[in-house]
């Protein structure tokens, strides 16, 4: 048998898992139960095998048929864009009524919502259960954000899909066609876990964060809903008011949630606006501070060089008041007398002296001079 396009599996205990919550559902009402585009089945499987209930499976896909009447499940060929698309059961009626993940795929809706209606298919009691993609999700935002839109083979932008909802225009439609939502189960995925997760890299942590604020949805992935035939006119009237009173607190909520934050954003703005500017006059002073200090630095080198240059000039002088003195010594007495003859005298003769050494002839001269005075 070919493989079927939307074959899978699921755990009933799963609590973030649409087939489970469809399950679930179901499991409210009574043991007749219609699976409208049931696919392969896995629920209807599962509330036969499992849950002892009576389904009938209606789908187009006759390989998903084959496959579910060798499973033991009553199965039968139906057209949803057909009007009378019901033909196989006529007369029946059934305590629940599955549609998941059907509705998106029709052209029109609304007519086999209302089909249900008029045929009786559901009992006054009953419970029709239904589950679609959120079309607000975060996912199909970024796509548009960044100016794209992809179709892919399954998930919210399955290439198959014709219809979009939220909780709003699906809520919507189930009213406009006598149906009221009494609970609604959200299955949540985040954006890097969906097929469009390269989107996330595009998404600033801003907008991310601007999405979640405006649309509480935003991580949702899919709405399960179980919805109740409109019993009487003045019903959907009552709860159309709470449901507007509901909206309106809740917009109001926000709007003052989002006042708060505009508020917490501009403080916060301000603070950064008044961090940076003292950022940037500490810089300032920074710099200015080491130039200063640099500068001193050079300043207080000059200085010390020029001290110790001072110092040896010091020594210098020093060294020659001792010279002068020696001098001073030399040629004065401790009298005050001066030496000046005595100066003469040794420095003649140590001229002479030179003088004769230098001349060989007064040399010998002067020897036998100094001899005939040493024999007298």
């Amino acid at each position: 048998m070919p493989a079927l396009k939307y074959d899978y599996s699921f755990d009933p205990a799963d609590e973030n898992n649409t087939a489970a919550a469809v399950a679930s559902f179901a499991l409210t009402g009574g043991d007749d139960v219609l699976d409208i585009g049931s696919g392969p089945g896995w629920v209807s499987r599962y509330l036969a095998a499992e849950q002892g209930r009576h389904v009938t499976c209606l789908d187009y896909d006759r390989d998903a048929l084959a496959s579910l009447e060798e499973a033991g499940l009553r199965a039968l060929f139906c057209d949803l864009e057909t009007e009378e698309w019901d033909s196989e059961i006529t007369g029946e009626s059934f305590d629940v009524v599955i549609l998941a993940d059907v509705l998106e795929h029709l052209r029109r809706p609304d007519a086999v919502l209302r089909r249900l209606r008029d045929q009786g298919l559901l009992r006054d009691d009953g419970r029709l259960v239904i589950s679609v993609p959120n079309a607000s999700h975060q996912s199909v935002v970024a796509e548009l954000l960044v100016g794209d839109f992809r179709y892919t083979e399954t998930g919210i932008l399955d290439e198959t899909h014709i219809r979009w909802f939220t909780l709003t225009s699906l809520r919507r439609l189930l009213e406009s066609c006598g149906f009221v939502i009494e609970q609604v189960h959200r299955t949540t995925r985040i954006l890097e876990n969906v097929d469009s997760r390269s989107r996330a890299a595009l998404l600033g942590d801003k907008v991310r964060r601007e999405m979640s604020e405006l649309n509480h949805d935003s991580t949702t992935y899919q709405f399960v809903v179980l919805a109740r035939p409109r019993a009487f006119a003045g019903e959907l009237s009552q709860r159309d008011a709470e449901h507007d009173r509901e909206t309106r607190e809740l917009f109001d909520s926000r709007e003052r949630l989002r006042a708060d934050l505009a508020r917490k954003e501009r403080e916060v703005e301000e603070a950064r606006i008044r961090a940076d500017e003292a950022r940037t006059l500490l810089e300032e002073e920074r710099v200015y501070f080491a130039s200063e200090l640099a500068l001193g630095a050079d300043e207080v080198a000059g200085m010390q060089a020029e001290l110790a240059n001072v110092r040896q000039g010091s020594v210098n002088i020093q060294r020659q008041l001792e010279k002068w003195k020696r001098e001073y010594d030399r040629l004065v007495d401790p009298d005050g007398t001066p030496r000046a003859g005595a100066v003469v005298y040794r420095r003649a003769r140590r001229k002479a002296k030179k003088v004769v050494q230098g001349n060989p002839t007064l040399h010998r001269v002067a020897r036998r001079v100094r001899s005939a005075v040493k024999g007298k």
